[in-house]
């Protein structure tokens, strides 16, 4: 039975929700007794257990599901806004945010790497922000030794993205935005991006409305995996010795355009953003997957769901969530202070 029950856990990843029965054992074999007239509570408790895996795996494709479909309603959108070349303050732009793998620095790809093999090659982190509507990547790449892969250097990596798009210097602004993430928190899922997205709103950048979606662990596959592919295509068969070797490898796919960062382009968004917005209250950020910024009428206030369907399930009937960041003591404030050059002081 122990055997039983770990081939259930093990295949849950694997299975659509079609598949999975409604009991693993009729009801009727719950009331087994064993050889000594007792009843087989052990048997019993297996059983248990092996449903409440299979309403855990429902829930799961439920929700994967469920944000899939959203996420390609989403492109679908800007792909024909794209095509219709609709204004930009009408138009929906949806981007697609990861990490790549790291890459290194000496790299060699061509050769048996002998003594080489011994070597600390120094890292340098790449993050790519891609346009679902083009099927374009740019990527923002910095070495180990200029920062970490932390909230603030992901955030300084979307400021420095919608500058190349033209939001800040020029008088265009977005109809919607729609950033689509994974569940890393010390990237992307965390106070410093949700502020972030709230300020773009409070400034207006953004017009109409921001969403933001995590895909569901396990389901996370996005446009940036494919266009990683692309980027190191001429990366991973060649020897580099030098970061600005690995800054021409990386440009040499038509599709992918890749910005080294130098020290003045990361920004300390933590530091300014204390001064304007009260954190996320604690719990509030990590179990949900889909943030709405602008939907309220009030440019401070934000909603949050565990996925798209959660707010009409039968269990969950209270899952869509309203808060507000308005700090008490700066209530009087105006959004015209809020410019590029103040929220993106230099660490």
């Amino acid at each position: 039975m122990a055997i039983a029950l770990s081939n259930v856990t093990d295949g849950l990843s694997n299975l659509n929700l079609s598949d999975l029965p409604d009991k693993v054992v009729p009801p009727e074999l719950l009331d087994s007794y064993d050889e000594f007239g007792d009843k087989n509570e052990s048997f019993e408790a297996i059983i248990l257990e092996h449903d409440t895996l299979l309403d855990k795996a429902r829930e799961h494709i439920k929700q994967y599901q469920a944000q899939r479909e959203l996420v390609n309603e989403w492109i679908a959108k800007a792909k024909e806004d794209h095509l219709k070349n609709v204004p930009w303050e009408q138009r929906s732009v949806v981007l697609t945010m990861d990490m790549a793998q790291n890459t290194e620095v000496p790299h060699l790809g061509s050769k048996q790497f002998g003594k080489a093999y011994y070597m600390s090659p120094e890292t340098h982190y790449v993050i790519g922000i891609a346009d679902n509507a083009t099927d374009t990547l740019n990527a923002y790449v910095w070495s180990e030794g200029a920062g970490e892969r932390g909230s603030n250097e992901v955030t300084s990596a979307l400021h420095w993205d919608l500058q190349n798009r033209g939001l800040f210097a020029s008088n265009r602004r977005f109809g919607d935005l729609v950033l689509i993430c994974d569940n890393c928190s010390a990237q992307n899922k965390n106070k410093t991006i949700i502020r972030y997205l709230m300020w773009l709103i409070e400034s207006g950048f953004v017009t109409n409305k921001i969403i933001l979606l995590f895909l569901v662990k396990g389901h996370t596959k996005n446009l940036c995996d494919r266009m990683f592919n692309l980027l190191k295509e001429h990366y991973r068969p060649r020897n580099i010795y030098t970061a600005d070797q690995l800054d021409v490898c990386l440009n040499s796919n038509p599709h992918c355009t890749a910005y080294r960062f130098t020290p003045d382009r990361f920004k300390n968004f933590d530091k300014w953003q204390r001064e304007y917005y009260l954190e996320p209250k604690e719990g509030g950020i990590l179990q949900y997957h889909i943030f709405e910024f602008g939907t309220y009428g009030d440019p401070l206030k934000y909603i949050s769901r565990v996925y798209r369907d959660s707010s009409n399930t039968k269990d969950k009937p209270n899952e869509v969530v309203a808060r507000s960041l308005r700090p008490s003591s700066k209530t009087k404030r105006v959004a015209a202070n809020l410019t590029p050059e103040a929220c993106a002081c230099t660490r």
